[in-house]
């Protein structure tokens, strides 16, 4: 199997992809807590937190191709990621 092969190249992009949704899913899941009383809290969110540009599908060809797309992939993740710690602050202020 050549490196240039588009079939591998697809691949292991699906593999990063999933690999990348695991750790985003196991950073989520990590923090369990005890709820001992509830309370209602109404909280506006500003839009812009809560909307992510979707992402083209990469056209792989050079392994060039390959590091833009991870490149692509995990700018994407840390958008998510820093717009979940803005909604933490704004729980969090409250």
């Amino acid at each position: 199997m050549k490196f240039t092969d588009t079939r591998f190249l697809n691949i292991m992009i699906l593999i990063f992809g999933l690999l990348m949704l695991l750790i985003f899913l196991n950073a989520c899941s990590a923090k369990k807590e005890v709820l001992t009383q509830s309370q209602i809290i109404k909280q506006e969110i500003p839009q812009s937190l809560l909307e992510l540009k979707p992402l083209a599908k990469p056209e792989v060809k050079t392994e060039l191709d390959i590091l833009r797309a991870y490149s692509s992939l995990f700018r994407a993740y840390k958008e998510c990621e820093i717009n979940i710690s803005k909604i933490k602050e704004l729980q969090d202020s409250k």
